[in-house]
């Protein structure tokens, strides 16, 4: 294991706390989790910046070498911030 999940397990929790429910599809019986599938349609309206929106979906690439490095995206968040 390495920093990228830790950034999968924040940007996870950030897409619960901000969409209110879980990033991910499930199966219809709701306690199977379908990861290949991204719910991101409830989340471009809330966040202020594309900017942001892309953050968090690149922190919750499930192929760890497609997901940001904590480092990458403590300047991410930083440029965000600075834009405001």
């Amino acid at each position: 294991m390495n920093s990228r999940s830790d950034v999968w397990s924040v940007g996870v929790t950030t897409y619960i706390m901000v969409a209110g429910e879980l990033p991910y599809q499930t199966e219809e019986d709701g306690r199977t989790p379908r990861y290949e599938t991204l719910n991101t349609h409830n989340i471009r309206s809330i966040f202020p910046t594309q900017k942001s929106f892309e953050l968090l979906r690149s922190m919750i690439q499930l192929d760890p070498s497609l997901r940001v490095s904590a480092s990458e995206a403590i300047r991410e968040l930083e440029d965000i911030l600075a834009s405001y």
